[in-house]
């Protein structure tokens, strides 16, 4: 494979133009090649390694908005536990009053329990919103007990944006929506790092639906999100980075979309999915991951799957492996594998 010239995105080189042959471990597909254009390539990658929220412009606080700092004593220091002051703020928040916007301003806000919106009426934690100054300055962390659930985000209708929510390497879950069925939120611009779990989409006994998932970083997190519930239905991501996860996006039940996000050395697969449901992922970029999709069998029925416009760089094991009865449509993706990997780079069982 010849790939010359070559350019830099800032975070990997990558060719002008180049074919790429890929062998097909089933006979149902035929060996293809497939063309890649710089346009297209330094387009989408120089857009996913960017932070999202570098190019947003950020309004706020306005004056309607209640003050974690001020309005609640909280301190943000890094030492002080500010957990009981942001309760106070949460709970005033559930009833909407008196405002319907809690705001962080910057600093490191440490915790020792589960914050919670436990919601008791049908309209509390409706149409509220959470928002941090700036995720590379605002966050909240973990300094409870091992493998403790950080926050507990009981609302609908709502959103929450510009935080970094720090595991510190104890939180079980950094962000967990429920434990009430809700819908419609929105999570945008905020960084989830070392956890256990980034995001978790629905309990046991109730789901999240129709949620979006925008420019969000998931770091060092053994699943970046995570849906649990049959209910946990479209789950939308636009835009997000996941860096040295174990996997990205794990699918216990419910369903997800991923299109346009950037996959950076996931150790097991960037998307795993063990459920049945409609999926698609898109335009997504995987590079120096163990594998993009890992679609796990164990159903007799099948899971319609679009694979499509997927750019997936140095897999160490087979790109692609699925395991469920589909359908698929696997479209315009470009795999290219290292040189000591001898894996298919699609395989189906």
């Amino acid at each position: 494979m010849l790939a010359e010239p070559s350019f830099s995105t800032g975070c990997q080189h990558f060719p002008t133009t180049f074919h790429l042959t890929v062998p097909i471990s089933s006979g149902a597909l035929p060996m293809f090649t497939r063309r890649m254009s710089c346009a297209l390539s330094f387009g989408l990658l120089l857009g996913l390694c960017s932070a999202g929220w570098a190019d947003e412009e950020f309004v706020g606080p306005l004056a309607g908005w209640k003050n974690v700092k001020t309005d609640y004593g909280a301190i943000g220091d890094g030492r002080a536990d500010d957990t009981a002051a942001i309760q106070r703020a949460l709970d005033e928040l559930r009833k909407h009053e008196p405002s319907c916007v809690l705001y962080f301003p910057a600093g490191t806000y440490r915790i020792t329990d589960t914050l919670k919106t436990v919601r008791k009426a049908h309209t509390d934690c409706m149409g509220v919103s959470i928002v941090g100054e700036d995720p590379a300055t605002t966050v909240i962390r973990w300094d409870g007990p091992k493998d403790g659930m950080m926050l507990k985000y009981d609302a609908w209708y709502s959103t929450i944006r510009r935080l970094t929510l720090d595991g510190a390497g104890r939180a079980g879950v950094a962000l967990a929506y429920g434990d009430a069925f809700s819908t419609y939120n929105e999570t945008s611009d905020m960084v989830f790092q070392d956890a256990g779990v980034g995001m978790a989409m629905g309990t046991g006994a109730h789901g999240q639906a129709e949620n979006a998932v925008w420019r969000c970083t998931f770091r060092r997190c053994r699943h970046g999100l995570q849906t649990n519930n049959f209910n946990s239905m479209d789950i939308w991501l636009w835009f997000c980075r996941f860096e040295d996860c174990q996997y990205g996006l794990y699918n216990n039940a419910g369903n997800f979309h991923a299109y346009g996000c950037l996959f950076l050395r996931s150790t097991v697969a960037d998307i795993g999915s063990k459920n049945l449901m409609v999926f698609s992922f898109v335009a997504n970029t995987s590079i120096g991951s163990r594998c993009f999709l890992d679609f796990a069998g164990g159903h007799s029925w099948g899971s319609p799957t679009s694979i499509a416009a997927n750019r997936i760089i140095d897999p160490v094991d087979a790109a692609i492996r699925l395991g469920n009865g589909g359908p698929y449509l696997v479209l315009d993706n470009v795999i290219r594998s290292r040189p000591q990997n001898t894996k298919p780079a699609v395989t189906m069982t």
